[in-house]
């Protein structure tokens, strides 16, 4: 069994300490704490929701796994924290009406190990408050938005709109999540550019 399939056994259970334990477990056999966001963790809620979207698991298994995993990133996150001097601040977060939050709290881990300050505004954020942190961000040198919920696309076509007109064109707007498929479909959002993955978001990051 793989490392995420036992972390989405001990979600669905509801047992938090087990999940913990998984892992540990994954830590001490060798996976890097990246790799526990990116192929434990990740994976196993995406199953879960996927399920959940199929009628197969009543919602509520969602939010008690959500629980969990936001409990076991706060033990993780300070891992992540990077050394020596920051390549400036980036804004993440997510907008109004999409309420998928850990993905949005895991970029901003992994981008923090990568060497960035990096502001978490969480999840379903009023555009004019997504602005305001832009503005009152000393050295933003981006702005990431992440659009889980399909629902949520005209927010984030708004959002990307009115943080591109208050800052004059000037904090490159980068969108990625499962609601956003292409690069083609970023550019009909407003964006500078789309991340299919974080990889690929450090990459348009240093490209300036």
């Amino acid at each position: 069994m793989l490392w995420w399939e036992r972390l989405e056994a001990r979600l669905l259970a509801g047992d938090g300490s087990g999940a913990w334990a998984v892992v540990e477990a994954a830590l001490v056999a060798g996976v890097s704490v990246e790799d526990i966001y990116t192929k434990v963790l990740s994976p196993a809620m995406v199953s879960i929701g996927d399920q959940w979207a199929r009628g197969d698991l009543e919602i509520y298994y969602e939010h008690q796994a959500s629980a969990i995993v936001g409990r076991i990133m706060g033990r993780l996150g300070p891992r992540f924290v990077g050394r020596g001097r920051t390549k400036g601040s980036i804004v993440v977060g997510a907008p109004q009406g999409e309420r998928h939050g850990l993905v949005v709290s895991m970029v901003a881990d992994l981008l923090r190990q990568r060497g960035w300050e990096v502001f978490d505004l969480g999840a379903d954020l009023p555009a004019q408050s997504f602005i305001a942190a832009v503005k009152n961000t000393p050295d933003v040198v981006a702005a990431c938005v992440s659009v889980t919920s399909p629902s949520a696309r005209d927010a984030a076509c708004e959002l990307i709109a009115a943080l591109r007109e208050a800052s004059g064109d000037a904090v490159p707007i980068y969108v990625g999540g499962a609601a956003v498929l292409s690069a083609p479909d970023a550019e009909e959002l407003g964006a500078h550019g789309w991340a299919s993955n974080v990889d690929v978001l450090v990459g348009l990051l240093e490209q300036g």
